[in-house]
């Protein structure tokens, strides 16, 4: 059994129950086992996979495959020249070699009476930035959008952004009610649980603050370190005693689960 072939309760749940939110490959694009290192794996144009932050010019991505109940307990379930399908069938990647099994984990989940059994494979590997449509990356976007409408961050010029990464109603601040929020969640390869990765915090029609676990570099605004190397970007003007207690709530609520 792979190194990786294991029932991890919280990453297995995030997997089953996630949409198809990510980024969004610009390929066909080669997969490697490292930075640089050999390839083994091709994704093609438009799949959506998940990624980490980029880095020196690379990322980890992650793709979530459908794999056949007779291959779960093999070495090397997928090999060398095998299609690689989502989980609806349709034809996400070409296997270039055996895939390692410190590549992947296979999982199973279900087979109690009346619960369908269902397997899956994680396939996780690294590829150059170039390999990421820029435009899928969700801070990329927020700051289009930001820097385009300063003076009058409103609710309405999130719509569309809100809409199209399928951000999540989420809490905003522990005991400040007048603020709510929606979020989307950070990678599963960095960040099992996950938290969130960034939240957009409004004051009834009015963006309060952007919570971002990335860094993020508007034109002209200031993000603020905070616990467990999160940034909070604080646009509402806030006197100083409301402005701490806000940042302080922020952080506590980093404790608990979004």
């Amino acid at each position: 059994m792979g190194a990786f072939k294991k029932t991890v309760f919280v990453i297995i749940s995030f997997f089953i129950s996630a949409s198809a939110i990510g980024e969004v490959i610009d390929g066909p694009a080669n997969i490697r086992l490292s930075k640089s290192g050999p390839v083994f794996m091709s994704i093609l144009d438009g799949v959506t996979v998940e990624c980490t932050q980029i880095r020196n010019d690379w990322c980890q991505i992650g793709v979530s495959a459908k794999l056949d109940p007779e291959l779960y307990n093999i070495d090397f379930p997928i090999r060398k020249g095998d299609e690689i399908l989502d989980r609806d069938g349709n034809v996400v990647g070409t296997a270039m070699m055996n895939i390692p099994d410190s590549m992947y984990f296979a999982w199973t989940s279900g087979g109690a009476y009346g619960v369908p059994k269902k397997y899956g494979i994680e396939i996780y590997g690294y590829t150059h930035k170039n390999n990421i449509r820029p435009e899928s990356i969700v801070e990329n976007r927020l700051v289009e959008i930001v820097n385009a409408n300063k003076g009058n961050l409103v609710r309405s010029c999130f719509t569309d952004h809100i809409k199209e990464f399928k951000y999540e109603p989420s809490f905003a601040v522990f005991d400040m009610p007048e603020y709510d929020a929606v979020l989307i969640f950070e990678n599963a390869i960095d960040d099992p649980s996950p938290m969130s990765r960034v939240r957009l915090i409004f004051n009834g029609e009015k963006l309060a603050a952007i919570d971002h676990s990335r860094p993020i570099s508007f034109d002209g605004l200031e993000s603020i370190n905070m616990i467990w190397d999160r940034k909070l970007t604080i646009i509402e003007y806030m006197e100083p005693e409301k402005r701490q207690r806000f940042i302080d709530i922020c952080n506590e609520s980093y404790m608990a689960v979004d």
